[in-house]
């Protein structure tokens, strides 16, 4: 594989990502609402949806390594074609392509959660790939940067245009399809895996697994509140505003860019880059000022907190991209896909705490909650589960 082709592909999926993944959901979200559903209902129907992603993931990823074997440039092809796929659906759905009503909703939404899982079980991020990102991130900001500013040029072109929300999704599914492009210039690799279906769920299980899988359930369970409810959360108090989502995420990320560095560097001169403390107090603190916002100016804060207490990803600021990324430097392996399973397993955790939440209590309620139990799952995370060096900020 030749890094200049691994940068091209990566880059563009990441830009299609970050400025679709979580708008899409956004989107679904307040089709339902706007559809007639009461708040509690249109929050409980999205994370079904969301859900249901996660479920299909689980259980197409064992049959995804055993496919590793034809090659990962076709797995990977898989995937980003599904992506693309996914987004052109949700989009046909906007226009009313399956019928009137609810009838088109549900359709839009359905296919979107089942191609979203597809996408999530088949994407792999070979070594070479992560080896790439980590060189790509240390030496070239700029790049950084620009994929920051992808929320914001989302919002612009939801609130700011006809039928914006119909073309910020063809966008990102003309992103992805177009990094498939770049996979013609990656030579093809063959990743071995072994376990056949029953092996891999078996595998899951086992006493030898049982560290490595509440690691990855803890994470995932942080990633779906992060890239899930909480933008869900800002879209609802701050009055329903794309604009203000997109912004706040942004700003969030453009100052984490250059907060890191100042923090790295203010760190290492008092030889506390390694502690779990001061990781733990970011990490968890970021949560609390998540249940007390009452700016957009807040939650810029909290987010900002949050990334500069998290350990060095190697692979960009957006969590989505070190998501698809189980082992983050190593080979594709039997345990990536147990990870890959685990961090679904975490998702589905928040999903289940978010239905019981929402049918007992609230929508409010059920997110704030979701909230809290992210901040318990990022202290226990740190201190149980990080090495001292994985703690580099």
């Amino acid at each position: 594989m030749t890094l200049s082709a691994i940068t091209i592909h990566r880059f563009l999926l990441r830009a299609a990502l970050a400025a679709g993944n979580v708008f899409a959901w956004v989107l679904v979200f307040h089709a339902l609402y706007f559809s007639g559903e009461t708040l509690t209902g249109a929050l409980i129907a999205t994370v079904l949806a969301y859900a249901a992603a996660q479920l299909i993931a689980f259980f197409l990823t064992p049959l995804s390594g055993m496919n590793l074997a034809n090659g990962t440039q076709r797995s990977i092809l898989y995937a980003t074609f599904a992506l693309s796929v996914s987004f052109v659906w949700l989009a046909a759905a906007s226009t009313g392509v399956f019928g009137a009503g609810a009838e088109n909703i549900w359709v839009g939404i359905v296919g979107f959660a089942c191609l979203q899982g597809v996408y999530r079980a088949f994407y792999w991020i070979p070594y070479r790939a992560s080896q790439g990102a980590r060189h790509q991130q240390q030496t070239n900001y700029l790049f950084e940067v620009f994929l920051t500013l992808m929320p914001l040029s989302a919002s612009i072109i939801i609130v700011g245009a006809v039928g914006g929300a119909w073309m910020l999704l063809v966008g990102c599914a003309t992103l992805a399809f177009a990094s498939s492009i770049a996979l013609i210039g990656i030579r093809e690799s063959y990743e071995p895996y072994l376990w056949n279906y029953e092996d891999t769920m078996r595998a899951l299980v086992s006493e030898d697994s049982r560290d490595m899988l509440t690691k990855s359930m803890l994470q995932g369970l942080q990633g779906a509140a992060l890239l899930f409810a909480w933008p869900i959360a800002v879209f609802i108090l701050f009055d329903w505003s794309y604009m203000l989502l997109g912004a706040v995420m942004s700003l969030t990320l453009i100052l984490t860019l250059v907060g890191k560095r100042l923090l790295r560097g203010t760190l290492s001169i008092m030889g506390l880059q390694y502690s779990a403390p001061i990781h733990s107090t970011l990490a968890a603190s970021s949560w609390v000022m998540r249940l007390l916002i009452f700016s957009p100016v807040s939650v810029v804060l909290a987010d900002v907190v949050y990334h500069m207490g998290e350990p060095t990803r190697h692979i960009g600021l957006d969590q989505s991209a070190y998501e698809q990324a189980a082992d983050s430097a190593h080979y594709i392996d039997h345990t990536t896909a147990l990870k890959e399973m685990g961090y679904a397993l975490g998702r589905l955790l928040l999903c289940g705490a978010l239905i019981l939440l929402a049918l007992y209590a609230s929508a409010i309620v059920a997110l704030a909650g979701a909230i809290a139990l992210s901040a318990v799952a990022s202290l226990v995370s740190i201190f149980r589960h990080s090495p001292a060096k994985a703690l580099a900020i």
